[in-house]
């Protein structure tokens, strides 16, 4: 990254990539269940940090992920609700994932997990932001708690944000930037219009600065699939038409797997 001109990545903190709190037996990482947190992977994001201080890389850590609340199949097998911690099956408070937003237990240990990451890695200037979900939409009234309750213990003031809101979610004060992410069906090879289009209706919306986390020629699969040839004309021109639009910067590519890191 540093050697082709990139310093901003959005780092998933979830149960196959330096995940913290978890169930035990699942993913990748000494997980001990509700409350205890995987001291391996929490070694992982302090050299993740480490590496992206030294070549001037700012992250946005992404604190949670879709899959942790599905309880029916999903796409990609994603879904994950049998395995959370919050689960009462594993041990947790919540019967249901709808339980997770309400449920008091659950708040005081979802807000124990924050002050930890906070107390670890919020030093680090680093740190761009705190992004609460990747592609949940979270219930106006949750994110305002927590995000209150972050502003009240990150004594640095980073910058908060989630994937998905409504009206509710993106007025909040607590809320420094809009997002979303978006993936054509296939049929759109020129995407230019469409990003254009969302950085407008944010911004002239919320009057909050906008960031086009993901984006892509079709969500279900790679963009190969539709450019064998690699002339990456949608990549191209979506990064380019959501810089050029005004965005936080340009949209942001999806690459997952797990990353290795050894001392």
């Amino acid at each position: 990254m540093k050697r082709n001109g990139a310093n901003f990545a959005r780092i998933w903190l979830v149960r196959w990539n330096m995940g913290l709190e978890w169930t035990k037996g699942d993913g990748n990482g000494m997980y001990q269940g509700i409350g205890r947190y995987a001291l391996d992977n929490a070694w992982r994001i302090d050299e993740l940090l480490r590496l992206a201080e030294r070549n001037g890389i700012y992250l946005m850590l992404c604190l949670g992920y879709h899959g942790e609340l599905a309880d029916r199949q999903l796409y990609f097998g994603e879904q994950a609700w049998e395995r959370n911690p919050y689960n009462r099956k594993n041990g947790g408070p919540c019967d249901k994932p709808a339980d997770f937003w309400t449920n008091p237990e659950a708040k005081r240990l979802y807000k124990q997990r924050l002050r930890y990451l906070i107390a670890r890695y919020a030093h680090s200037p680093n740190v761009l932001a705190f992004e609460v979900w990747n592609e949940v939409h979270a219930p106006a009234d949750w994110v305002k708690e927590m995000a209150q309750f972050v502003r009240s213990t990150d004594i640095y003031g980073h910058l908060l944000t989630t994937t998905y809101g409504d009206d509710a979610v993106w007025r909040l004060p607590e809320m420094d930037f809009t997002q979303t992410h978006w993936y054509g069906d296939g049929s759109q090879r020129d995407c230019t219009t469409t990003v254009v289009n969302l950085h407008r209706q944010h911004m002239e919306r919320y009057r909050k600065p906008f960031l086009l986390g993901e984006f892509g020629i079709d969500w279900r699969t790679p963009d190969t699939t539709y450019d064998p040839k690699g002339n990456a004309l949608h990549w191209h021109n979506g990064m380019w038409a959501s810089l050029m639009s005004g965005g936080d910067g340009n949209g942001l590519r999806l690459v997952v797997g797990t990353p290795t890191l050894t001392a």
